[in-house]
């Protein structure tokens, strides 16, 4: 009996690119001048059914943000999803950082963000110093997250040049 996929948990699947990209730009498992403030990235993809397939991750680097709060207007989110489209995929959600002792949530705000621009796909949260990740659904509610299976040999495996990260944000 085939299960329907509205009624199927969510799970977030991210591709091995995606991930070295997440991992290099958060400072997976480092602590960091760069990483002691909250960072965002919009997600860039496709939705599969009760699947959200992350394909790429975009730094948008004209966020402002604290130790606490990142806050992204109306027109990066309009100038992510242009450059996502561009390369053929669309914002299937946003992964921000929680640094240091923040705990592992999304705030109203978030949420409100999550409704408006990409309701049926995912919102992460990232603790980049204590390698630890969520992804949330539109009502708050925690999606499955599936990461490659596979060692991954740091950014240099799927980027051809460690720059792109910030070359190719916002």
């Amino acid at each position: 009996m085939k299960r329907d996929s509205a009624a199927a948990p969510k799970i977030a699947v991210f591709e091995p690119y995606a991930w070295n990209l997440i991992k290099a730009y958060f400072g997976w498992n480092m602590d960091g001048v760069w990483n002691k403030r909250e960072q965002i990235c919009a997600l860039g993809g496709a939705e599969r059914g009760n699947r959200v397939i992350v394909k790429s991750a975009l730094p948008l680097l004209s966020a402002a943000s604290s130790a606490s709060h990142v806050k992204v207007t109306g027109d990066i989110w309009m100038l992510a999803m242009w450059m996502l489209d561009d390369m053929g995929m669309k914002l299937i959600g946003s992964i921000h950082s929680h640094p240091h002792e923040l705990g592992i949530f999304l705030s109203h705000e978030d949420t409100d963000t999550h409704l408006k621009l990409f309701p049926g796909g995912i919102s992460a949260v990232i603790n980049p110093q204590k390698k630890a990740i969520e992804a949330f659904d539109r009502n708050g509610g925690k999606v499955s997250v599936r990461l490659p299976d596979k060692k991954l040999k740091g950014i240099n495996s799927t980027v051809r040049k460690p720059q792109e990260i910030l070359y190719n944000g916002i």
